[in-house]
């Protein structure tokens, strides 16, 4: 319960600071006026406990600046595979979210890879530059898997905007 409040207690605050048109602007899509170019770029790695490549491996920020984590910087799937992004919300945590990502078919094979070689080890999902969440996968999928579910839980305003872009990017790598 006190996370609940304490959620509801930012969002309110948030939307009182950057008032509702302000905040609607930034979570809408606007048909034709998104910028050219990749926005939350989504793309996820390995973790790297013992850093000893230089030019492969970087520390990169948490979303909340508290830390850093050790990643590969050759990631495994990015943005480019990912058609769309639909927002599944987390159960018993109103505001969280999980995102259920549909793949092309060079995404469905890259997450068959993905899910085997690392099912169970966990990854860092990074979103320009940032690392977004560690998560597990914990599912196997098979080679007709066109939807696959990467657990957060993600707040509001992050899914949001990288749900608002998702489409947006793919459409730009895919020109």
């Amino acid at each position: 319960m006190k996370k609940f409040l304490f959620f509801s207690f930012i969002l309110a605050t948030v939307i009182s600071i950057s008032g509702c048109e302000t905040l609607d602007k930034l979570l809408k899509p606007e048909e034709g006026k998104l910028k050219k170019g990749i926005h939350q770029r989504l793309s996820i790695h390995q973790i790297v406990k013992y850093p000893r490549a230089a030019k492969l491996e970087k520390a990169l920020p948490t979303v909340d600046g508290k830390e850093k984590v050790w990643v590969n910087m050759n990631y495994f799937i990015d943005s480019h595979n990912f058609k769309d992004i639909k927002l599944v919300e987390v159960e018993g945590k109103p505001g969280m979210y999980n995102f259920s990502v549909e793949l092309d078919e060079q995404g469905v094979l890259k997450w068959l890879q993905l899910s085997n070689g690392f099912f169970g080890v966990p990854l860092a999902l990074v979103c320009d530059g940032k690392v977004l969440k560690i998560f597990t996968i914990k599912k196997r999928t098979k080679e007709d898997t066109k939807w696959v579910t990467i657990e957060g839980p993600f707040d509001f305003v992050n899914a949001k905007l990288v749900q608002k872009y998702a489409k947006h990017n793919y459409e730009f790598y895919t020109e």
